[in-house]
């Protein structure tokens, strides 16, 4: 899915405009959800050398798909910022927007880079494949993903996770703004 960020970005855009938060407590409960799947962005992208190494240190270790989860939980984050119990219809459609958008485009993603994946690192992809969960972290493996960590800052930036580290910024600063002068 090549226009996979800019979909996700004009969703983005669609939910704020539409968005009626209400709450100052929502928005803390919503904003460490967010800062929580950001960590783990970008502790998953300070590990992952894309094409050249198979990535299976640090949260590679939980799930095949950190990036991915840590987006989700961000998703998750926003939506519980923006509900608003004035609005029941509004807040539910924001909540199923966001849930049935990842399930079509990361599903479609996930798919097409698994394939990639595979063409490349053949049957060591297989068998990482099998043994780590795609989607959801296995917590039990927590420390061995402490243990194998290979996180370097440089390979963070290389990855541009500053630049979702500055969107999650700018939502908030929005969101908050709406709150404060009840926009």
């Amino acid at each position: 899915m090549k226009y996979r960020i800019k979909l996700s970005q004009l969703v983005t855009l669609i939910l704020l405009a539409i968005a009626k938060p209400c709450s100052w407590r929502l928005f803390a409960a919503g904003m460490t959800l967010a800062a929580v799947g950001e960590c783990l962005r970008v502790w998953s992208s300070g590990n992952l050398y894309k094409d050249k190494t198979l990535a299976v240190s640090g949260p590679y270790k939980m799930t095949r798909n950190p990036l991915y989860a840590g987006s989700f939980l961000m998703a998750l984050g926003f939506s519980l910022i923006c509900l608003n119990p004035a609005y029941p219809a509004r807040s539910a459609a924001l909540v199923l927007a966001v849930l049935l958008g990842f399930k079509f485009i990361y599903n479609l993603q996930v798919a097409a880079e698994e394939t990639h994946l595979l063409d490349i690192f053949g049957q060591q992809y297989a068998d990482y494949k099998n043994s780590v969960p795609r989607y959801v972290p296995a917590l039990s493996a927590f420390g061995a993903a402490l243990s194998s960590d290979r996180f370097t800052l440089a390979r963070m930036l290389y990855n541009r996770e500053q630049m979702t580290i500055l969107g999650l910024a700018t939502v908030a600063a929005i969101v908050a703004a709406k709150l404060h002068y009840g926009w």
